[in-house]
């Protein structure tokens, strides 16, 4: 059909008793990062488990937590959102502050996800900071310019 004037599809849906389940078309290993051409839509299959994912989307850029084999249907328990921020590890600290951006490296002091919270630690000066997890190896703060006087470890992590 074609798109009308405010860009919406319209479809027609049968409804049946089993809805479409999301399949993995090959075999992935433990800690692979879910893409589209990974996973397909399957009608027909009986779920085992009533937690079967039910769009691709869902599962789209998630972390699979144990071996899988082609056909295999995927479940909410199978994946998890991957950890972007290890802790121990090296990151990039990008600090927004009154339309400057600053960019310094730090110690993660906990592993987190995208949207996480963690601690951080400076590597100029040991002071800990809290942090976003925004992606790979990356956190971010941000600074209010008010802030930068009244807030140590703010004023640590940008020296």
């Amino acid at each position: 059909e074609m798109p009308n004037a405010h860009g919406q599809l319209e479809v027609s849906a049968q409804i049946s008793l089993t809805p479409a389940v999301v399949i993995v078309t090959m075999p992935l290993s433990k800690g692979a990062i879910l893409q589209a051409e990974h996973l397909q839509l399957h009608r027909g299959l009986q779920a085992a488990a009533g937690d079967a994912l039910h769009s691709i989307e869902d599962a789209v850029g998630r972390e699979i937590l144990q071996n899988m084999a082609a056909g295999q249907i995927l479940d909410a328990g199978m994946i998890r959102e991957p950890e972007l921020v290890r802790r121990g590890e090296i990151v990039t600290v990008m600090v927004h502050s009154a339309g400057v951006r600053l960019r310094m490296e730090g110690r993660a002091r906990e592993s987190g996800c995208r949207g996480d919270m963690v601690l951080v630690e400076s590597l100029a000066d040991r002071s800990v900071f809290q942090a976003r997890v925004s992606k790979l190896q990356t956190v971010e703060i941000m600074a209010r310019s008010t802030s930068l006087s009244s807030n140590n470890s703010t004023q640590a992590a940008l020296r």
